[in-house]
């Protein structure tokens, strides 16, 4: 298996139609990564990883980066 950052940037390559992404890639610089597509991210992870985040999540990430770090906390 792939490890978390890997899969969480495959998932953010896929849903966004992007070749390519660094941490800080955010919606600011991706105009795909829109408030549709940032619901259909999380999704995406909660089903990949099985974690169910917390309402608040949705608001507290604001790049590749930070998502990956939320995802890795989720799964400690």
């Amino acid at each position: 298996m792939k490890n978390p950052d890997q899969k969480v940037v495959e998932l953010l390559k896929e849903t966004l139609k992007v070749n390519n992404l660094n941490l800080h890639d955010s919606p600011e610089t991706i105009p795909q990564w829109d408030s549709f597509n940032q619901i259909v991210i999380l999704d995406e992870i909660s089903r990949e990883f099985n974690v169910k985040f917390e309402d608040d999540i949705l608001m507290n990430f604001y790049n590749v980066e930070d998502l990956i770090n939320i995802v890795k906390r989720y799964l400690i």
